[in-house]
């Protein structure tokens, strides 16, 4: 079933719950998923924000004044922290542009904690950016998700300004590793069709099968959307302006 928006995917899952009883987590508070699982009024809503992120969180805070939810919480603490939760505690959990903010090495801890979180048959869905042509070192060093080898093996001159924790070669090692493919075809707007999202379909399920619960590796269910985007980027393509970029949204369902 296709989805024009996050939006719409995460209210068409949320259809599933008795949001009277339902517990949900939105692990990437302060963004627009937020407010649409506030639409929903669960009974019980828990939202994280990074410790540090005072701005964010009291945006948070004014979004879940202005609402009737019953039982809505607000944590600022470190999602790295297996013990934060019990395990199984949510039956919903969203992670909205989490992943691209982590440092390096950290998306593992912190997707592995989400689903671990995750009560059986619960779901938890992903969204972040994937531009190949906005791979800099914002983007790369914070170790997004999709950015896969392919990119930085064609275009090694602008994919990164190389800070000293996250090198280049250990980038590509990396992605290699979890078995990410170099197609060997450059990078550009035509390629944001149909036919590319099967292919990020196809990577984002290797990666999500070594995040490191056995469990998380059997029986996984996962579906991509890419969603489009304008963005102002000189850096984009070899001319400045308005150009396509894409987000990515995994979705997950824990097996029972």
């Amino acid at each position: 079933m296709p989805f024009l928006d996050k939006l719409t995917l995460l209210r068409h899952l949320l259809e599933r719950y008795d949001l009277s009883t339902a517990s949900v987590l939105d692990a990437g508070s302060g963004r627009s998923s937020a407010r649409a699982l506030l639409e929903q009024n669960p009974a019980a809503a828990t939202f994280v924000c990074a410790p540090d992120d005072d701005l964010k969180a009291g945006h948070v805070r004014e979004e879940l004044a202005g609402t009737s939810a019953s039982d809505a919480s607000l944590e600022q603490a470190d999602l790295r922290d297996r013990s934060l939760f019990a395990e199984a505690s949510f039956g919903f959990a969203v992670a909205d542009y989490l992943v691209s903010g982590l440092e390096w090495g950290a998306q593992y801890a912190v997707l592995a904690n989400l689903y671990r979180w995750l009560a059986p048959g619960g779901d938890l869905v992903v969204v972040d950016i994937e531009p190949p042509g906005h791979a800099t070192e914002e983007s790369w060093a914070a170790g997004a998700l999709l950015f896969w080898s392919r990119f930085l093996k064609a275009y090694p001159d602008r994919a990164l300004v190389e800070p000293t924790y996250y090198p280049q070669r250990a980038a590509v090692d990396w992605l290699d590793g979890l078995g990410f493919v170099d197609a060997r075809e450059e990078m550009h707007p035509k390629y944001f069709d149909r036919t590319w999202a099967l292919d990020c379909y196809g990577q984002a399920t290797k990666f999500l099968r070594r995040v490191g619960t056995e469990a998380l590796r059997v029986g996984v269910e996962a579906e991509l959307q890419v969603l489009r985007d304008r963005v102002m980027n000189s850096r984009a393509y070899d001319t400045p302006g308005i150009h396509w970029t894409s987000n990515y949204v995994i979705h997950v369902r824990k097996p029972w």
